[in-house]
């Protein structure tokens, strides 16, 4: 007995803002929902229907208009009964691209660009629109900027996290061009993007290039009998890589250098080793470039005795 197939899909905005749904009438036994990306048909999750008599529904309830782009890629509804087709095979699946229309999102995360003075200047905003474009403005306090600053936007790759799932999909990419930054340049920014949903905003900030932000949050996280190690979070990198200077005493001078550490993408963070057992220590910490150290940051702390276990401290 070969399956019939039927799917549907209706879209939030048309049905006022209630459910989307997806249905698919089978003779059927299992059924599977699965909702894949756009371009590469990457699995970006698996969904659980609704059986009612020979009729399954998926219901996939709306997740609010800033958010709804998620729902946006292929559904395919796969069906299996134990009897094979008239072709032989025993999954029978059908695919529907489902567009859902929402404002703007952007596919970006920094939101500090670096900058030097009498130099130009490229910068590169990605966003994703399911529902068109129709306008890109760039404004400062609330006017927009001066022709000096040339805006250009072309279709390219957006990456964008879906459901969990880092995904590639077609969206575009707004340039900022200016030939020859001037003192005033320097400052906050926000980039209006417009399509026939609403209208998203992306704020940056402008800044001129020199020595790196104070690093922030320094927290001893273990002590030892021998060693202290410590975490802290990153600062503003001043436009050029950065490194971390830790130094210890045990008063208030005679400070000892460890080799500088690099950046880390993940957590940033140094261990201080040969320490004398049950010892009083500061440490303090700062950041380089290639203009010059941010201010230092302090903290106080010690060794344990040998009496004691490691301690783990949470912050």
């Amino acid at each position: 007995m070969e399956i019939k197939h039927l799917f549907q899909i209706h879209h939030p905005l048309i049905v006022r803002n209630s459910n989307v749904y997806t249905r698919c009438y089978e003779n059927d036994l299992t059924k599977t929902f699965m909702m894949t990306s756009v371009k590469r048909r990457q699995l970006i999750r698996e969904l659980d229907g609704v059986t009612i008599g020979r009729e399954s529904v998926l219901t996939i309830p709306d997740p609010g208009l800033d958010t709804r782009y998620q729902d946006t890629g292929y559904y395919v509804c796969s069906v299996e009964n134990g009897v094979l087709g008239m072709n032989g095979q025993l999954v029978f699946s059908r695919t529907e691209f489902f567009n859902v229309k929402a404002p703007p999102v952007y596919g970006i995360k920094t939101s500090v660009f670096p900058g030097q003075k009498e130099t130009s200047i490229n910068i590169l905003i990605p966003f994703y629109s399911t529902s068109g474009l129709s306008k890109v403005e760039l404004s400062r306090n609330r006017s927009v900027v001066s022709n000096r600053f040339v805006l250009n936007t072309v279709p390219t790759n957006v990456s964008l996290t879906v459901h969990g799932t880092n995904i590639t999909v077609g969206g575009f990419t707004t340039e900022i061009s200016v030939q020859t930054l001037q003192q005033e340049d320097f400052g906050n920014y926000t980039l209006q993007v417009t399509n026939e949903v609403g209208v998203q905003q992306f704020e940056f900030y402008l800044k001129a290039a020199g020595p790196p932000d104070a690093p922030t949050d320094l927290q001893v996280t273990e002590r030892a009998v021998n060693s202290i190690r410590m975490e802290w979070t990153a600062g503003f990198d001043g436009g050029f890589p950065q490194q971390f200077i830790v130094e210890y005493a045990t008063g208030v001078s005679d400070w000892i250098k460890l080799a500088p550490i690099p950046h880390s993408k993940t957590m940033e963070s140094a261990k201080i080793e040969n320490l004398n057992e049950n010892k009083f220590y500061r440490i303090r910490l700062s950041a380089v470039n290639s203009f010059g150290s941010s201010s230092v940051i302090f903290t106080n702390t010690s060794t344990i005795c040998k009496c004691s276990s490691p301690q783990y401290l949470d912050h």
